[in-house]
């Protein structure tokens, strides 16, 4: 006999019926891409740090929130095409329809799971970006020693140190000994060229107070030339032994004892490529201090550029005024400000990722409920192939434009919203 309960019985069946074929599809789409998107990770990480073949396995862990960026997204998608093709080629979509039940209850459970794993995937964003850079980067750094004995060891013997401004260059690399090594200094607004030269060296990276103890007596011979905020992500330590040092004008001076030359890793062209990029390390909660240090930094500059004029003003030294210590402040300006622009730029990064999740989902399960006859494969290839063809490469180039100034942070919500309105037409037509 037929009671007021049943309607909802029978959705609360359909429901949990829908909810673990979702499941169970989404538990085998998801364990295969996340394996192949780590793989992917891990090759990439590890071809742009250069590191060793012996620490690539240690970067894994490390990848994989960053995996689940990729994966999710695109798992959800295969998901709910796949079930809800087969719900429909399978005729379990219109027997439910016989049944007075519409094709929205049916989708209802796919919206839901869309929504939370949306939750996941920011989640996931935001972990990768504060520990899993993190900790790659300190298995970058316990590498990095290895990789500069590897570049100097290469044909053309030499790594710069500070832009093109210092050279490294050595005659040959015996061991972990650095044969007949050369610093070449040239004339930036930092001070004289000048040039150290010695009978060997060696090299060593870590974090400053490990490596170097002001009290030891030993003389850096560069630490005049960078603040100790320049230090604190770690320093490369060069040793010379029998060191000759010249300066441009002449004067030549031998040194018996060893001499010390510490220079910051972000100063360092191979380790500083990431440095305007501390912001895609930096945790979403963390991002408003690091636009505040940012701001306080051009300030700083700003205010040191104005008493250098004014110096120079009052010395009448005004060819100084087109020297290369201007460009220095301005580049350094411009570092900050661009640091800032992708600072404000990630929060809208990291919620755009996360709503793919929902997005996706309310087109693929509609879409499916609609065209599900074509089968999950066509239907993927027809449709919402040329829909992933679209969204991340207007992500990228949103992305892009951000970075620059072009456009504002808030422009990346564009592509969520063309696909969330996709989505709405298809929920209209699947109904």
């Amino acid at each position: 006999m037929p009671t007021h309960g049943q309607p909802f019985l029978r959705t609360n069946i359909i429901f949990r019926r829908v909810i673990f074929e979702i499941f169970s599809t989404f538990l085998l789409f998801q364990i295969s891409l996340t394996i192949f998107f780590i793989i992917i990770g891990v090759v990439l990480q590890a071809l742009d740090l250069q590191l060793p073949v012996g620490k690539i396995p240690m970067l894994i862990p490390y990848v994989f929130p960053f995996s689940q960026y990729f994966a999710v997204p695109l798992v959800v998608l295969l998901t709910l095409v796949t079930v809800y093709a087969r719900m429909k080629v399978s005729r379990e979509i219109t027997a439910l329809q016989t049944c007075g039940i519409s094709s929205i209850r049916v989708i209802i459970p796919a919206l839901i799971i869309g929504f939370i794993l949306s939750f996941y995937t920011f989640l996931m964003y935001d972990l990768s970006a504060s520990w899993g850079m993190a900790q790659t980067q300190r298995v970058f750094l316990s590498a990095s020693q290895d990789i500069l004995y590897g570049q100097l060891s290469g044909p053309q013997k030499s790594i710069m140190l500070e832009g093109e401004n210092i050279v490294l260059s050595v005659v040959s690399v015996d061991g972990k000994i650095l044969r007949e090594p050369l610093i070449t200094r040239k004339d930036d607004s930092a001070g004289r060229p000048f040039t150290i030269s010695a009978r060997e060296a060696t090299i060593e990276v870590g974090q400053m107070n490990e490596l170097w103890n002001p009290e030891s007596g030993q003389r850096n011979a560069m630490e005049n030339l960078y603040s100790p905020e320049d230090y604190k992500n770690g320093v490369l330590k060069i040793t010379f032994s029998d060191v000759h040092t010249g300066l441009q004008e002449g004067g030549d001076v031998r040194i018996p004892e060893q001499q010390i030359v510490i220079i910051p890793l972000s100063e360092i062209p191979f380790f500083n490529s990431r440095k305007n990029q501390r912001a895609v390390y930096t945790s979403t909660w963390d991002l408003p201090k690091l636009i505040s240090e940012n701001e306080e930094e051009i300030q700083r500059l700003r205010s040191e550029m104005s008493l250098a004029a004014t110096q120079q003003l009052i010395l009448g030294n005004f060819s100084d005024f087109s020297s290369a210590q201007w460009n220095h402040y301005h580049e350094q300006i411009y570092s900050c400000q661009r640091a800032i622009r992708i600072a404000k730029l990630e929060p809208y990064r990291r919620i755009s990722a996360g709503l793919s999740c929902f997005c996706f989902a309310i087109v693929a399960a509609p879409l499916a409920v609609w065209k599900g006859n074509q089968g999950a494969l066509q239907l993927v290839a027809s449709s919402l192939l040329p829909l992933l063809v679209f969204y991340y490469p207007a992500m990228m180039f949103l992305t892009s434009a951000a970075k620059k100034g072009d456009v504002v942070p808030m422009t990346l919500m564009i592509p969520n919203l063309v696909v969330f309105l996709l989505g709405l037409y298809m929920l209209k037509r699947a109904a």
